[in-house]
């Protein structure tokens, strides 16, 4: 962003969804598929991040009047909760998946608040998928140093970035070494391109005649909806968001609660390819 220092007010939700926001405006993209056209996934996972600002909303002290600080530097993300682990708790501890509540309140309501998933199991599957995060509990680094009274977790930033510049330049070279031989095949190949366009918007058009019309509304979500929007911030399975919603795993249910939000663009499936595949699990479609 381009304002240096930036207010989040609010309820817990609201802080939690603009947090979130500020990361994907401002984290780089990266492909992990080889496809050139893949969508690109956020350079720290967007699962991890979940996590680590879930946990810093339940878990800080508010006996201290300071607030959660969330940076963003060229090598690291960082994310300050106010009061340092409680009850003799250590890092280890939180890595192993103890949980001890500061506030019980906040902790009873983040099921219903927040993508809470679970006492003491939120930092070990943000490891899992970033396992290089540092945590520091009120001490000085030689780098950084950290308030006495601070709960800091330090995520790394890709650290391949002055790699793929240099790569970048390689592919640079090899394309003004073969630019001779590509101007001689141009002309061909523009004749190539043409019709392949056309053959591809032809087999698009049959396809389309072919395929069932989709009626996406674009509408209000309902509190439901929204609460299994946000439950599906980490993959689930049929099961858990039925489980979650406290009604039977009927196809019914799951037409109502998970087709139709798939339908609006909210979810999406993990394995697209195999609809009923029995690994089949939804996420928030980003």
């Amino acid at each position: 962003d381009k304002m240096h220092d930036m207010e989040i007010e609010g309820n817990l939700l609201h802080q939690f969804r603009t947090i979130m926001n500020f990361f994907t405006r401002n984290l780089r993209k990266v492909q992990v598929e080889k496809e050139f056209n893949s969508i690109g996934e956020l350079e720290i996972p967007y699962e991890s991040l979940t996590e680590y600002v879930v946990n810093a909303l339940v878990h800080r002290s508010l006996n201290i009047k300071s607030p959660i600080r969330i940076f963003i530097f060229d090598n690291r993300v960082e994310i300050h909760s106010p009061g340092t682990l409680p009850n003799g708790l250590t890092i280890e501890d939180v890595k192993n998946g103890t949980s001890m509540p500061r506030n019980m309140f906040l902790f009873t309501n983040a099921n219903y608040l927040l993508p809470y998933t679970g006492a003491g199991s939120g930092v070990r599957r943000a490891l899992e998928y970033n396992p290089n995060a540092a945590f520091s509990n009120g001490v000085e680094d030689k780098e950084i140093t950290h308030a006495a009274n601070e709960f800091v977790i330090t995520i790394p930033r890709e650290s391949n970035q002055v790699q793929a510049e240099s790569n970048q330049v390689m592919i640079a070279n090899e394309r003004k070494s073969n630019q001779a031989n590509e101007k001689n095949n141009q002309v061909q190949a523009e004749s190539n391109q043409v019709m392949t366009a056309n053959e591809h918007k032809s087999n698009q058009a049959d396809k389309e005649s072919n395929q069932p019309r989709v009626n996406l509304v674009t509408r209000k979500l309902t509190k439901k909806e929204e609460d299994i929007r946000n439950f599906c911030s980490v993959p689930r399975t049929a099961q858990e968001i039925m489980d979650r919603l406290k009604i039977s795993n009927q196809s019914k249910n799951r037409q109502k609660y998970i087709t139709s939000l798939i339908e609006l663009g909210v979810l999406e499936r993990t394995i697209p390819e195999k609809p009923n595949d029995p690994n089949q699990k939804y996420r928030r479609k980003k």
